[in-house]
């Protein structure tokens, strides 16, 4: 239910970190995320129909009935690993603080409510989280239709092999840009402009997409491709690498983490969920009204005037969430109250 293990991982990650190495243990997240997304993506399109497409399982007549039957099967077995890692390997990362340790309780910070947690910066930080995550979820769910789509009706006309391939050849640089690239530019810019500079590299990427289709030959519709799919990494790494590190920044003590990526995970649940309805809903329509803008290209811009917003609205989150929070001293009005 709305992905808690997520939420998990990310307190964890957060609790084995500090201030030297918090950037780059936060951008493994990302990385294997999309690294599984890709990987995901690329897997489903090549093991999709394995009755009809040749090879050892042409003809088996369980695929024939089920042609995505594979693919789900691969998903599960891949689940269950994770699932017996999670229960027999994983060990709790909470350091606690308090009397047990000789740490004077009240020397500690006081636990809040929800009210005194979710104040004006967290809601500013988490509704920026859930338009991010709109935002890639209606794009992401378009893509696939916009590529399978005939070049007469202003697509692609790929098969799933193309796609699957275009997914996997664009995640490569995903290892360089969380590993290398990110960790400089937080250092640089802070998590909050590196997810801003996310957010602008998203907009052109969105608005320049359907206009591949114009191009003729494949020979050049491919380069063209990859390279906003790069653009589109690219963008996706600093935002959300950055939307999580602002999340635990945002954690008033270590014991509160869980908390914040609760409610970040809920947030970007609830809008995974309608992503990919709004997405499916708009390009249905778009394909029945015709001339532009309101043809192919209705939905990239329409994603892209949400990041224009989301872009605009960041620009009011205070630098202060650059700091994390719950390694911060304790000033003498928080012990009063």
């Amino acid at each position: 239910m709305l992905a808690g293990n997520v939420a998990v991982m990310k307190s964890v990650m957060a609790e084995i970190s500090d201030d030297s190495n918090r950037a780059r243990v936060m951008a493994l997240l990302p990385l294997v995320w999309n690294v599984g997304s890709v990987a995901g993506s690329a897997a489903g399109g090549v093991l999709a129909d394995p009755a009809r497409e040749g090879g050892m399982l042409e003809g088996v007549r369980v695929f024939r009935m089920f042609p995505y039957l594979l693919p789900c099967l691969v998903a599960s077995c891949v689940t269950l690993v994770g699932l017996v890692l999670g229960t027999f390997v994983v060990r709790e990362t909470l350091r606690k603080r308090g009397a047990e340790e000789g740490v004077p309780l009240l020397g500690g910070r006081p636990r809040r409510g929800f009210r005194e947690l979710m104040t004006p910066v967290v809601s500013s930080v988490m509704f920026n989280n859930a338009m991010s995550s709109l935002i890639v979820s209606m794009s992401d769910q378009v893509y696939p239709i916009f590529a399978a789509t005939g070049r007469s009706d202003g697509s692609l006309g790929f098969d799933s092999r193309e796609i699957g391939y275009s997914l996997a050849i664009s995640g490569l640089a995903v290892f360089y840009l969380q590993l290398a690239v990110y960790p400089r530019m937080e250092r640089r810019y802070g998590a909050l402009g590196c997810y801003r500079r996310g957010l602008l590299v998203l907009v052109p990427y969105l608005v320049a997409m359907p206009w591949v289709s114009m191009v003729g030959r494949k020979g050049v519709v491919w380069p063209l491709l990859v390279g906003l799919l790069l653009v589109k990494v690219a963008g996706q790494v600093l935002m959300f690498t950055s939307i999580n590190l602002l999340t635990v920044n945002l954690a008033p003590t270590r014991e509160d983490l869980g908390f914040m990526n609760g409610v970040q995970q809920v947030a970007m649940s609830a809008t995974r969920m309608l992503g990919p309805l709004m997405g499916g809903i708009a390009w249905s329509w778009s394909q029945r009204m015709g001339g532009y803008p309101l043809n192919a290209h209705f939905v990239w811009i329409l994603s892209a005037v949400l990041a224009g917003w989301s872009l605009f609205l960041a620009r009011n989150v205070p630098d202060s969430v650059n700091t994390f929070a719950a390694d911060q001293p304790i000033d003498q009005q928080t012990i009063d109250d």
